[in-house]
């Protein structure tokens, strides 16, 4: 025969939560073998239901309910505490390192309208070149970083990053300020402004636009004269190589393109690029025919003289040869073309010097008739050359002495230059 053990009384440990005085004795008690009925035994009615003693019911049910809106209201105020810390605690751990990474990456990528919001100068004519198409055309641009250090007192921070531009590493350095409207606010972070490459360009005069890297840019805003007679314009660069030119005017003449390098150094470290020419054009093939065609015409002119020293023109007889009694009068003849030697001026026109010329003079016969000795001069030739509105080339010969005044007129409004010198009597009229 098997034998099975005994199994206990189980008792329920009050929790002190509800009155027990109204529970009946015994409800508790777990029936062992012997209480057990035999199979086919109805068990006993207090077996079958428990009854709850009255009062019970409704008592538990609303301490239920006391508990569930404690715990809804802890719940609650955890959510609000959250909300209104959390935040505040992120932002703070966010630190100002991710601020000025932020703004490496636009320097990466080359998005100039986050640049120009931290430019020292704001939006104004030095940034006219700070654009997606003239920085997305530079060379030798920022193609990535490293923060090497960032140092936080306070509310202020000091960033120390590496800029490489494929080729060397510069380090520049960034300050911070951070920005809270109470305790609570997330704290802000904000880059104080940034030092960008400064490039002061001496222009033509009569530069209306200029072309940096291909995108064409108005001079209006941008150009200013200067105390000696000369144009500059001063633009700030983000770091790369560009091409600055002036635009096209014809045939004569060739935009000579100035080829500008802003280290990739921001902030303090920033350059000031000073004294930077832009000659404007070169002389082409058809532009120097031209000229040697002018010089020519006013040579022939000057041959065409009787005088032994012609008004304005590059040769003479010499002193010397002037003997007491001979004629005055004479004729010329040109027996050598000078060559002529062109370079580009920083008005935007160009110096002329020509080399290895040479005339015969040979005065009028005496008075009794006898032939005089013909004088052999040479002599070279100088000039100055400027353009004209649409391009065109004016050339003004150099008398002997190498000594010419010059009064060149040019319109504020269109930018257009005028030689207001008369050749023969020397006046002025910019009128």
């Amino acid at each position: 025969m098997s034998r099975r053990r005994q199994r206990g009384q189980a008792r329920i440990i009050p929790t002190g939560w509800d009155d027990m005085s109204g529970i009946p004795a015994g409800w508790d008690e777990v029936p062992g073998p012997d209480d057990r009925p035999a199979s086919g035994t109805p068990a006993p009615a207090s077996a079958q239901t428990r009854t709850e003693p009255e009062g019970r019911v409704g008592g538990a049910g609303k301490e239920k309910s006391r508990r569930r809106l404690i715990a809804i209201a802890a719940v609650l105020a955890l959510v609000m505490g959250l909300a209104i810390v959390l935040p505040a605690l992120l932002d703070r751990s966010r630190g100002p390192e991710a601020t000025v990474r932020e703004y490496l990456d636009a320097l990466v990528v080359g998005d100039t309208a986050t640049l120009r919001e931290h430019t020292s100068t704001g939006s104004g004519p030095g940034t006219a070149a700070m654009t997606d198409e003239v920085y997305s055309a530079a060379t030798d641009r920022v193609q990535d970083y490293e923060v090497l250090e960032v140092r936080t007192e306070g509310e202020s921070a000091t960033a120390t990053v590496l800029l490489d531009n494929g080729t060397h590493q510069y380090e520049s350095t960034f300050t911070l300020t951070g920005h809270s409207r109470n305790f609570y606010s997330p704290l802000e972070w904000r880059m104080d402004p940034v030092e960008y490459g400064t490039v002061e360009l001496l222009v033509p005069p009569f530069a209306e636009e200029l072309l940096v890297n291909g995108t064409t840019m108005p001079m209006d805003r941008v150009r200013r004269p200067t105390v000696d007679g000369q144009y500059e314009t001063v633009l700030q660069l983000l770091p790369g190589t560009y091409e600055i030119a002036l635009p096209d005017r014809g045939e004569l003449v060739a935009p000579v393109p100035l080829e500008i390098t802003v280290l990739p150094s921001l902030g303090a470290e920033a350059r000031y690029i000073r004294g930077q020419e832009l000659v404007g054009y070169d002389i082409t093939e058809a532009g120097r025919q031209e000229i040697d065609q002018q010089v020519s015409s006013h040579l022939k002119d000057c041959a065409d003289s009787q005088a032994r020293q012609p008004d304005l023109c590059p040769f003479s007889v010499p002193v010397g040869e002037r003997e007491a009694g001979q004629p005055s009068g004479g004729t010329w003849e040109i027996l050598e073309q000078p060559q002529l030697e062109i370079t580009p001026a920083l008005n935007g026109g160009f110096d002329v010097v020509g080399t290895g010329g040479s005339a015969r003079f040979t005065p009028h016969a005496g008075p009794d008739g006898t032939a005089q000795e013909a004088i052999t001069v040479d002599f070279e030739v100088s000039a100055l050359v400027f353009q004209g509105p649409g391009g065109g080339l004016h050339a003004i010969v150099l008398g002997a002495s190498g000594r010419y005044g010059v009064v060149v007129c040019y319109d504020s409004e269109t930018g257009e230059s005028s030689v207001s010198v008369d050749a023969a009597t020397g006046a002025v009229d910019c009128g």
